[in-house]
């Protein structure tokens, strides 16, 4: 065997141990089409510069401090939809944020700057869940790791009722503190001796949130009123002593107790939870009202007990 044809033997005998070792680990394919990664969708459509915007700690921090990402001009069809959403009337502005909320720019997993890039600051914030007021009801966006998590127009739970009676009732809520809940606070006053069904509706803003918001209500006779509310958690100076709580309470609401509940009167000590309050409403027929209530398993939720300048006494509850 010439020189040659050793030479190619032994290289064929070598290709073959490399194959048996190595494997099919030896080969290599050229990428194709299919196996490139591919870009998020909400990426591809926002600006070269709000690509790669740093990590999630700078983010937060830049949100912190109020430091926000400067708009830059949507899509037409993106403009449009955010316009609607603001400015036409609440049918037609669900539409628009729903069809909003399914544009690429913001699918699942977009950056929380990209996206306030978009929307703009928004009206609320707790932690990374930000929420926009539309005319439409309120517009939740979430964030995980600065990457959108959730997105969604929010509605009161179980709703079952017509566009027109949920558009009066965002025009209601939109108003209030807890506006994000599309919840309207409400509380029910009763006169002790009357029937639970003429109980008097009364709006309370702020949701028992805050310390302190207004409260509106009519009276039977027609008579409005209208004032204030104070409370404080169980952990804070208390803003009233609790006296009609104590001597009106047992008296008038025994009828109401519950297990969760046992006694509608004033514990001796208040859960960090709870929240005592007072208020005090003046009537366009001159009368005036006292209140005191306490807060139950929620801070929205609770019951107390109201009194005129004329000693009547009346049942609250919310």
């Amino acid at each position: 065997m010439g020189s040659r044809s050793f030479a190619l033997v032994t290289g064929a005998l070598i290709l073959a141990c490399l194959v048996i070792f190595v494997g099919p680990r030896a080969v290599v394919l050229a990428p194709t089409e299919r196996d490139q990664p591919r870009p998020n969708p909400s990426q591809a459509l926002l600006p070269a510069r709000a690509v790669g915007v740093g990590d999630c700690g700078q983010q937060l921090a830049d949100l912190t401090a109020g430091r926000w990402p400067a708009r830059f001009v949507p899509r037409p069809e993106l403009a449009a939809l955010i316009e609607t959403m603001k400015t036409a009337p609440f049918v037609e502005a669900s539409r628009a944020a729903q069809t909003l909320l399914a544009q690429p720019e913001l699918a699942s997993g977009a950056n929380m700057r990209d996206v306030q890039a978009l929307l703009g600051f928004p009206d609320q914030m707790y932690g990374t869940d930000f929420f926009y007021m539309t005319n439409g009801g309120p517009l939740e966006v979430s964030f995980r790791d600065c990457r959108m998590s959730y997105e969604g127009l929010l509605r009161p739970g179980s709703w079952s009722g017509t566009d027109q009676e949920l558009a009066e009732r965002w025009a209601k809520s939109r108003t209030t503190r807890q506006w994000i809940q599309f919840e309207p606070m409400t509380g029910w006053l009763t006169a002790t001796g009357t029937p639970k069904r003429k109980a008097i509706e009364v709006d309370l803003n702020g949701g028992f949130y805050g310390g302190d918001g207004t409260m509106s209500f009519t009276l039977a006779d027609g008579a409005t009123c209208a004032g204030r509310w104070h409370a404080a958690f169980g952990t804070q100076p208390r803003v009233t002593a609790g006296e009609m709580l104590r001597t009106l309470g047992p008296r008038y609401m025994p009828r109401y107790q519950s297990p969760t509940m046992p006694k509608y009167t004033m514990p001796e000590r208040l859960e960090s939870w709870q929240q005592l309050g007072r208020a005090e409403a003046s009537c366009s027929n001159g009368r005036t009202l006292r209140f005191e209530f306490i807060t139950g398993t929620g801070e929205a939720h609770g019951w107390g007990v109201a009194q005129d300048d004329r000693g009547a006494v009346y049942r609250f509850m919310f």
